[in-house]
């Protein structure tokens, strides 16, 4: 899986997939979770939350993120896990949906490197 920080998000040097690494704060690395229902369900919750945050929602889709002060966040890599998380649930939804003619849906899965 790859390791994504700062750098590879700007130059969109990377594919979202479940196991993915982000660095969310300096030095600091959560691995992404797979869609389940009730992490999907627990997500959904948090964002009818009044005052909800992307770090908070972040801290809830990575596996194994440290702690650390919410200051020293990068700036908009808790919005890119976000936005990844719900990319990789659009994926395999488009994937199972019976009929679907999207072409990334009715892809060959690439071989992992």
């Amino acid at each position: 899986m790859a390791r994504i920080d700062i750098n590879t998000v700007i130059n969109g040097e990377y594919e979202v997939a479940v196991g993915n690494e982000y660095e969310v704060a300096p030095n600091k690395w959560g691995r992404l979770l797979p869609p389940t229902a009730e992490l999907q369900n627990r997500v959904f919750k948090m964002a009818e939350e009044e005052g909800i945050t992307d770090l908070k929602v972040c801290r809830e889709v990575l596996a194994g993120l440290p702690d650390f002060s919410d200051d020293k966040a990068i700036t908009g890599m808790a919005s890119k896990v976000v936005q990844d998380f719900f990319t990789l649930v659009l994926k395999i939804v488009e994937k199972l949906s019976p009929g679907s003619t999207s072409s990334e849906a009715s892809a060959t899965p690439k071989a992992e490197s």
